[in-house]
């Protein structure tokens, strides 16, 4: 496992106007594209990997499995935010990423849990995530900031993070 600071990952976005409803809040869907997007951003940028690339290499990828979303405060029209985005759990079958979409002064907006199983696409089943990359994934999970999905909610919500996001983004 790397230090926490090295394997969260994080990037600015800005919620564009296209994005959001009439009242200028970031529309529920959305958060999904901008938490999916900045982690393959994020993954390709500091690890130079490009999932496209090892998809074919391996004839292999990572399916969603499920989606856990909480939104605890309003995205808004124009805003800049960061994504952060960490492994929080794994095995040699999936994994889990942990998304947090934060404002000014780290205020929480709104974070997700995936859950990410390991496909062989020539096989059409579940298989192992390849031994390279198993590496990296091992070297880059942290200890689950809570137990559950609920419990880790109620800790955001009262103001915890619980790991440093990287402040050069």
């Amino acid at each position: 496992m790397q230090p926490q600071s090295q394997a969260v990952l994080a990037s600015k976005h800005f919620i564009r106007f296209s994005d959001c409803d009439p009242m200028g809040h970031l529309f529920n869907v959305k958060y999904l594209d901008y938490f999916l997007n900045a982690r393959e951003d994020q993954v390709r940028d500091s690890h130079q990997l490009n999932m496209a690339i090892l998809s074919k290499k391996y004839n292999w990828a990572l399916l969603v499995g499920k989606h856990q979303i909480a939104y605890l405060n309003s995205a808004l029209m124009n805003e800049q935010v960061i994504i952060s985005s960490v492994i929080i759990d794994q095995s040699p079958k999936w994994i889990v990423v942990e998304y947090l979409m934060t404002g000014k002064n780290n205020e929480v907006k709104s974070f997700m849990w995936s859950h990410f199983v390991s496909f062989n696409s020539t096989k059409k089943t579940t298989a192992h995530v390849p031994e390279d990359i198993r590496s990296i994934i091992v070297e880059n999970t942290i200890e689950k900031p809570a137990p559950d999905f609920d419990s880790r909610f109620m800790q955001l919500r009262e103001g915890g993070i619980g790991y440093s996001i990287p402040g050069d983004v």
